[in-house]
């Protein structure tokens, strides 16, 4: 994935987050149900980082799972 920095338009590269296992996200859901719980899939994170400045991005890799 190619990405510019939205603060110094610098090409962006991908970095690697120093953690025990992969950071991943859900889709936030109301309560629903009986239950009181939706389930909803999950997407690893793709983090970036800007050499220029800084900026870290973050990207759901498969954001279709989410919803």
């Amino acid at each position: 994935m190619e990405t510019f920095c939205s603060k110094c338009n610098t090409e962006m590269v991908e970095a690697k987050l120093d953690s025990n296992g992969p950071i991943r996200v859900s889709r936030k859901l109301e309560k629903a149900g009986l239950l009181g719980v939706k389930s909803a899939g999950l997407s690893t994170v793709e983090a970036f980082v800007c050499p220029s400045c800084g900026l870290i991005d973050w990207y759901a890799a498969e954001p279709s799972k989410l919803y």
